[in-house]
This record gives structure tokens, sequence and C-alpha cells, in this order.
């Protein structure tokens, strides 16, 4: 799945750019779960991050967020997150496909319709 953050640094000494200076340092402990991942500062106070990761990966990324470095630093930052969370959802021959880099002669199928899956994340 996609999920794109909002990033707002509310501690008026640091900026977004502090933000993704931090990120950057720290990206050794999400690269491991973590895919295609960009950020960028959107003005002095804001940058957003954007990636893609399975749902199973996201206990990690809760510890990520929960190391002593991430927390200080967070916390110093005085930083507040909007998340929105964007499954994408593949299909071929109607039915639903997770595609190894887009490559649709390298899929694994899933049992599940379309509809039947996009209705899980109704009220997500």
């Amino acid at each position: 799945m996609r999920f794109m953050a909002i990033i707002t640094v509310n501690n008026p000494s640091m900026s977004s750019v502090d933000w993704i200076e931090h990120h950057t340092k720290m990206k050794k402990y999400t690269d491991a779960f973590t895919r295609n991942e960009m950020f960028t500062a959107v003005n002095d106070r804001q940058c957003i991050i954007s990636a893609e990761m399975d749902e199973a990966d996201m206990s990690k990324m809760d510890e990520h967020v929960a190391r002593p470095e991430s927390v200080e630093f967070d916390t110093r930052a005085q930083i507040t997150v909007e998340m929105k969370i964007f499954p994408a959802i593949d299909i071929k021959d109607k039915k639903c496909v997770r595609l190894v880099k887009g490559d649709f002669d390298n899929k694994t199928e899933y049992g599940t319709s379309p509809v039947e899956q996009a209705g899980k994340y109704k009220y997500h």
C-alpha cells in the first residue's frame, strides 16, 4: 500500500528542511521495509513523505517511530503528522493481483474480487 504523510514542524527554531535531514539519516532503519520513498519540503514548516510498504510491515514502522532518536527529534521539532493511506488494488482478468515491479507476467493472484477487496478499505 502507498501512504502519504504531511509533517508539520511546529518548533519556530526548526524548519521542514531540518526534519528532512533527520529523516535522511534515519532511512537506514526504514529501507528494509519501505519502497519508492519520496519526500520534499512544501514550505518552511511542512514536508510530504510518500512511500509504499506491505500491510504486514506496519508494526516495523511503529517500532521505527518509537526509536529513542526518533522520539527525541520529533518531540524537539514539535511535529504533527497527518497520515493518508492509499491502498492500491491491481486487477488482471477480473482478479486481484499483486504485481512485482508492475510486471503483469510476474504476479500473485488473490481469491477476493476487486469489489470485495476495495470494501475492506471502506472505513480506513
